[in-house]
């Protein structure tokens, strides 16, 4: 297992909160991109949503889910970063460990 994290809007809490998993939303990608490291995803946090409330959530995913995704070591000069859309995106959503906010 591998552990991932991602900065989220209120509305997407939400929507992961009543549907169990991830969605592409309105206007964006067709997949999601996961921070590898919490402070990571804090950081991305503060610079996309600049001032406004969000929310860090983490998720155990299988080390082969994990292994498919798109990898980057230096994303937006912050940290390591995967990216799933598609199938892979789909692997990951059958098969986490639950979503969680983080403390």
């Amino acid at each position: 297992m591998i552990r991932l994290y991602r900065a989220v809007s209120p509305e997407e809490l939400a929507d992961l909160q009543s549907f169990g998993a991830f969605r592409p939303g309105q206007n964006s990608l067709l997949g999601k991109w996961f921070a590898e490291t919490r402070d990571a995803a804090r950081r991305w946090g503060d610079l996309l949503y600049q001032g406004q409330q969000f929310h860090l959530i983490e998720l155990d995913v299988p080390s082969d889910v994990a292994d498919a995704m798109f990898c980057l070591a230096m994303l937006d000069q912050i940290g390591p970063a995967r990216y799933a859309e598609g199938d892979v995106l789909t692997a990951l959503n059958q098969g986490h460990h639950g979503i969680r906010e983080c403390p």
